[in-house]
């Protein structure tokens, strides 16, 4: 009997040490889970700054091509600027969406997959965004010689001096265009390039997350 009895003992102090375990196991969890959000406030904070800049953008750009409506390549110029400041706030307030629908409480794997949501849109956004600076850096330098100095770079400037621009920007364009075409058929080097425009917060929010696969797996 005696030897019975410490059987049954050792067997439910095993069990109460599970249970302990799996306990804490689960608060570990939990507060990973409550950390991972965090991961991506960085990302959250830049995005709501660039819709706080593309608004300022919007509404210069807006009163700039209002007033030049008589001198079309200075109206079309601030016109380009005042759409790519709409675009910064439209692809913010999807970024902002995306990212708030984000649900930490379900599996790490659904997670893994919202957050590669985010990624890819984070990616595709900066990606356009980038490209166009290419040809907006053109009208910039046209608006800002108009508006800060009163100069009509486009209509009093060297003739060649514009058409230069263009075919720099545009040749840059082809250029970055190609270059990522060919980077996309291999696979390291496309790698390499997706980490680095995805930027560190949502490199480090990815890795946490595999990180917490991991231990729960363990």
């Amino acid at each position: 009997m005696e030897l019975d009895e410490m059987k049954l003992a050792w067997q439910s102090l095993d069990r109460r040490l599970e249970e302990h375990l799996a306990l804490n196991k689960k608060a570990l969890l939990q507060d990973k889970r409550s950390k991972a959000s965090g991961k991506l406030r960085p990302l959250i904070w830049g995005q709501g700054f660039q819709m706080v800049a593309g608004s300022v953008m919007a509404l210069l750009a807006a009163g700039f091509w209002d007033a030049t409506r008589d001198i079309p390549h200075l109206f079309y110029a601030g016109l380009s600027l005042n759409i790519y400041g709409v675009l910064l706030i439209i692809f913010g307030g999807a970024m902002q969406g995306t990212m708030s629908r984000v649900d930490y409480s379900a599996p790490v794997l659904e997670i893994q997959k919202q957050l590669a949501r985010v990624r890819n849109l984070y990616v595709q956004c900066g990606t356009i965004l980038g490209l166009v600076w290419w040809l907006l850096w053109i009208p910039l330098t046209m608006v800002f010689f108009a508006w800060a100095f009163g100069f009509d770079i486009y209509a009093k400037g060297p003739p060649m001096m514009i058409l230069s621009w263009w075919i720099i920007g545009f040749g840059g364009l082809l250029a970055s265009i190609g270059f990522m075409v060919w980077a996309s058929k291999r696979p390291a080097l496309s790698g390499k390039l997706e980490r680095s425009a995805a930027g560190k917060s949502l490199n480090s929010a990815q890795k946490f997350l595999e990180e917490i696969a991991e231990f729960e797996n363990a």
